[in-house]
């Protein structure tokens, strides 16, 4: 940004414009309804950046994650595999293509009624992409870069009999996280692409 002389308030407003914007709203809501030292696994793609951007660092967490060469494969399994070993609550924020690549991993949560809190942010496929120039190209877009897979998160939590929660506003997450539970469950929040792409740039914009 140039160095004007409202920048800092720009920057001290910024937490508060966040809690208005949709899927991104998700990470303060995550660091407002966690206890300070939640060991806290974050997928790849949109998940880690938005961490990276937005988290407040209001409370302080233990954050994991995959990364070098590893990609969106094996999070959840990861995830589960921390969560056995730290023996207490802990949180995996991901999308619903990193579910989708690693759903079997979920058996282990079934066998081991491992304490974990699964958030998928369900935009309906890849949502990184948007943000690169191939989302001018409408034709090809979606099939080879967006990859909308369709999938209901509800049946997959039938499936290997995890509890589901539906989550229609970030801020209710508070309310899911603090009811006691000592197994694995799912935690749907639907997201649009489009708009969160549109989401980030005006955000960008704003700062500058």
């Amino acid at each position: 940004s140039k160095n004007q002389i409202d920048f800092n308030q720009k920057w001290l407003s910024f937490p508060k414009v966040i809690k208005t914007r949709n899927e991104m709203n998700i990470i303060t809501a995550l660091d407002d309804a966690v206890p300070d030292d939640t060991h806290i696994f974050v997928a790849n793609s949109m998940p880690i950046r938005d961490m990276d951007n937005l988290f407040t660092g209001n409370h302080t967490q233990r954050i994991y994650a995959n990364r070098g060469a590893n990609g969106i494969d094996g999070v959840i399994s990861s995830a589960l595999g921390m969560s056995a070993v730290i023996k207490q609550r802990s949180v995996l924020l991901t999308g619903d293509l990193t579910l989708f690549h690693d759903m079997n991993g979920l058996m282990m949560a079934k066998n081991y009624q491992l304490p974990l809190d699964i958030i998928v942010i369900n935009n309906n496929g890849g949502g990184i992409f948007s943000f690169l120039p191939q989302a001018g190209a409408p034709k090809y877009f979606e099939q080879l870069f967006g990859t909308p897979l369709n999938i209901n998160i509800k049946k997959i939590a039938d499936l290997y009999d995890i509890d589901y929660h539906q989550l229609n506003v970030p801020e209710a997450l508070s309310q899911i996280l603090q009811t006691t539970s000592k197994t694995t469950r799912l935690i749907e929040y639907k997201s649009d692409r489009q708009r969160n792409r549109d989401d980030h740039r005006e955000i960008l914009e704003m700062l500058k």
